[in-house]
């Protein structure tokens, strides 16, 4: 409110009228100030008396509030009190019919009217029948008074309840429920994306690529610095001592400017860009734990356990890194010749293993402009009671090598996503988005929902859209899941609608006999926006 608008304090200390010669906490002040239109004005103490009477005036902190103090109380209306349901019941169409039904002897045996919660409400065999406007309040109560429960836990406590797809609405309210997604570490397959493969270098020609990385530290403030060549995996470790290391520092990256060599930094947070090196660390470090006695002489065991790294035979390359390098081996100085083109065939089908092997543990999704997504926060900058994630933020640009850039509000940010955490449709929002109209046949008994205002007979919400062509075919709009649903089509290109009648009561299941069954199991069509991660 005070930004843009000049504003004169009125001071008696005069210290502030001397920036030079004040401490760096009144510094800091000043500072922070300084955006705003400030005049510091000196006044002797003695004529600064408004001031001097608030700083004066005696307040006790430790007085409790009195319990005679009035206060405003406004009573809220429980979705689980037994009046609020029974309201709901009799204000909904579909539990209407049902009741009057019950009243004339002619409903369905499966719904009966039994006392429960103080009154007497219509149930679904053993289950209170939940109305369709009580839906959303009840997940929501239920989910915010047990402190935030996962969707199966929170589904079997609310069990004494039932309405047509009450499962998947419990289950769509936890996941699109953002405050859990920042406080809760989940297990399963929470990481959505495939991640592409590592790109092969083109070049042969050795010591084009060097990937260099620290190790450590070993033993209080020692270090090992590690070079691995790409081609080869020829290892070079030396020993830096100090609490700081000075990878990063001016003086390797002067080394670096001088040899006319390119750096290409990575962040911590993404370990897997130099994974060349985090393998060979692991290597490294199982080495020296089998020559424990050599634990005081660290650069002896790290000359030794390079020397068998060298002359061990790799997988990938199909020889040791010193029979690549020299043409021989280092022990029996036999001459070994290298098929290069074999090697680089094996070393692309090994990344696309590896590959593979990592996606295997990951849910196929495909992230989109315009996306909106939470940001795992990294265990090392977090404690143990801070939230996991942070967000949501706005997906801006989808690039080809697994990264997307975040719009953060003042700053864009671009970052893996590995770190990201999908988000889910809320169930108010799937609520409003469900059609007015469903195709013919459901797979399951609870998943009938008549309306009848609307006249005609509906499923509930899919996860995908079905949109009709005009040869009467389909049009499979975009899929979130594998899922098999019947369809019966009429002419052209418009679904059969069923009437409502009485008969649907006694129809326990839909015969699917004459019925067309469609398999969606393929992903959506991807549009000039759209990348596979």
């Amino acid at each position: 409110m005070l930004l843009g608008f000049p504003v004169v304090i009125h001071t008696d200390h005069k210290n502030l009228l001397f920036p030079r010669e004040t401490s760096l906490r009144v510094q800091r002040w000043k500072l922070l100030l300084e955006e705003y239109r400030l005049e510091v004005v000196y006044i002797p103490g003695s004529q600064n008396i408004g001031a001097d009477a608030f700083s004066r005036l005696r307040y006790d902190f430790v007085k409790q509030a009195s319990e005679e103090e009035l206060c405003a109380v406004e009573e809220e209306e429980v979705a689980i009190d037994g009046a609020v349901v029974k309201k709901h019941q009799m204000d909904d169409a579909t539990c209407k019919i049902i009741i009057e039904q019950l009243e004339k002897k002619q409903a369905d045996p499966d719904y009966a009217l039994r006392p429960a919660l103080g009154v007497v409400l219509l149930h679904h065999r053993s289950r209170i029948m939940v109305p369709e406007s009580l839906c959303a309040d009840l997940v929501e109560m239920y989910h915010s008074y047990l402190l935030h429960p996962g969707a199966d836990k929170q589904y079997h406590t609310m069990s004494f309840f039932w309405w047509p797809v009450m499962e998947k609405d419990v289950t769509d309210f936890v996941k699109a429920y953002n405050d859990c997604k920042r406080a809760k570490r989940r297990g399963g397959k929470q990481n959505y994306g495939h991640l592409p493969p590592t790109p092969v270098s083109n070049t042969d020609r050795p010591f084009d690529v060097v990937h260099v990385d620290l190790l450590g530290p070993m033993s209080g403030d020692c270090y090992c610095l590690t070079a691995i060549e790409q081609q080869f995996r020829w290892l070079g470790v030396i020993i830096q001592r100090g609490k700081t290391p000075r990878v990063y520092g001016d003086e390797f990256q002067l080394l670096l400017k001088s040899m006319a060599i390119k750096d290409k930094p990575i962040t911590a947070k993404n370990p897997q860009a130099n994974a060349i090196c985090e393998r060979v660390h692991l290597e490294l470090m199982n080495i020296l734990r089998v020559r424990p006695d050599l634990h005081d002489q660290l650069e002896t065991a790290l000359d030794y356990a390079a020397y068998a790294i060298r002359a061990s035979y790799h997988s990938i390359l199909r020889a040791s890194p010193a029979q690549l390098l020299f043409g021989e081996d280092m022990l029996t100085r036999q001459l070994h010749f290298a098929n290069w083109n074999y090697l680089s065939k094996q070393r692309f089908m090994a990344i696309l293993q590896d590959n593979d092997r990592e996606n295997l543990r990951r849910v196929q999704h495909f992230y989109r402009e315009g996306d909106t997504v939470m940001l795992r926060i990294p265990a090392r900058e977090r404690k143990k009671t801070d939230p996991v994630a942070k967000g949501p933020f706005v997906i801006k640009t989808v690039f080809d090598n697994g990264t997307v850039l975040l719009d953060t509000g003042a700053t864009e940010y671009r970052t893996n996503i590995r770190r990201l955490v999908v988000q889910k449709a809320s169930l108010r929002c799937d609520r409003a988005r469900r059609s007015e109209w469903a195709v013919n046949g459901t797979a399951q008994e609870d998943a009938l929902d008549v309306r009848q205002d609307q006249g005609v007979e509906r499923a509930p919400d899919q996860d995908f859209e079905l949109n009709m062509t005009a040869d009467g075919g389909t049009g499979l709009g975009e899929v979130q899941g594998t899922r098999t649903y019947t369809t019966d089509l009429g002419t052209g290109g418009k679904p059969t609608l069923l009437p409502v009648d009485e008969s649907w009561r006694a129809k326990r299941r839909p015969d699917k006999t004459d019925q067309d069954t469609v398999q969606e199991n393929h992903p959506p069509s991807a549009g000039p926006k759209a990348a596979r991660c």
